[in-house]
């Protein structure tokens, strides 16, 4: 793989030329994976950390301190107030009525996977819950914010993979970019809150190669 560079929401990314993999762990905090891994409960992140061959930023979430708005903020690299993503429900003043801010027709910009995808590098997310899927996948499977910023939705050039674990059963290629994930990766359907039971991957947003993808859920689920 040749190294790619590639410029989004006046931000520019440059691709080490080897597969990259972001994992998101919703809704904690550094102290306790750290304490996770000192108990011996976490000898996968423990291993990868102490290897080198993963590395670890602590930062600050984007406010609110949201499931929505700042798994958007990762994947957009800007705040809610550019992306559009203020939190986890709105209310439409439309119909008077509390929705779910799952819905990309509230984004107000692209995101880093979009322009990955755009800039010929094969991407793969996968979610916990279903709820992201459409949020992280506009740009990828299906249509999102042009990369200009002129916030008109287009088709993308090329398509990824985008789904969720909490529906693997249900992927396909029309809607996924992918089918039979269950088979592919040797696992059960996991539970979306299952504390103990990691059997298909609780990860928020994995971008990296198709074919790393295979590895990573194989190898480390």
């Amino acid at each position: 793989m040749t190294a790619t560079s590639f410029t989004v929401n006046d931000r520019s990314y440059a691709h080490p030329g080897v597969p990259v993999v972001v994992i998101c762990i919703d809704g904690s905090e550094p102290d306790y994976h750290q304490k996770a891994v000192e108990a011996g409960r976490m000898p996968w992140l423990a291993e990868v950390l102490a290897s080198g061959r993963g590395s670890g930023w602590e930062g600050h979430c984007a406010m609110p301190a949201l499931t929505n708005p700042n798994n958007v903020s990762i994947a957009t690299g800007q705040p809610p107030a550019v992306h559009g993503i203020s939190g986890n429900y709105i209310f439409d003043t439309s119909t008077g009525e509390e929705v779910l801010m799952n819905d990309k027709r509230f984004l107000r910009a692209p995101t880093v996977f979009g322009a990955a995808n755009d800039a010929g590098l094969d991407v793969v997310i996968v979610t916990a819950k279903d709820k992201l899927r459409r949020l992280l996948g506009a740009g990828v499977v299906e249509d999102g914010p042009r990369l200009d910023g002129s916030g008109e939705f287009v088709s993308p050039p090329r398509r990824g993979i985008c789904f969720s674990a909490e529906k693997a059963d249900q992927a396909t290629v029309e809607d996924n970019g992918i089918t039979d994930v269950l088979e592919l990766v040797g696992k059960p359907l996991p539970e979306v809150y299952s504390a103990g039971d990691r059997r298909l991957a609780h990860v928020e947003v994995l971008s990296c190669p198709r074919e790393a993808t295979r590895v990573d859920h194989a190898g480390n689920r």
